[in-house]
């Protein structure tokens, strides 16, 4: 990735971030679909699927950058997060709570 001069480490996390999500491809926020009444021609959202990204830390020398200071050239390290959620499509309304997990 290049980084014009001037760019802060805020600027290099959105560009990490719209990679990521640019890789990802549409599984970014799904529906899955089924038939809960056994009717062929009947479906409906049995559940939702959804993901959040964020750049939890960029180091730079083995350690934490300010993420408002100028970015500079070099080679750095950058921890991505995801937040990732399945719910039923009823959000709990049968009495089961929404699932949801978080892996970094």
């Amino acid at each position: 990735m290049y980084v014009v001069p001037g760019a802060t480490y805020n600027d290099v996390a959105g560009v990490l971030i719209a990679g990521w999500i640019k890789m990802r491809g549409a599984m970014m926020n799904t529906a899955i679909h089924g038939s809960s009444d056994g009717n062929e021609g009947h479906t409906e959202a049995l559940s939702r699927y959804s993901e959040n990204w964020k750049v939890g830390s960029i180091e730079y020398k083995g350690g934490s950058v300010n993420r408002d200071g100028a970015a500079v050239a070099g080679t750095h390290n950058a921890q991505l997060l995801i937040i990732q959620k399945v719910a039923s499509a009823q959000d709990g309304a049968d009495g089961s709570p929404p699932g949801c997990c978080i892996i970094a």
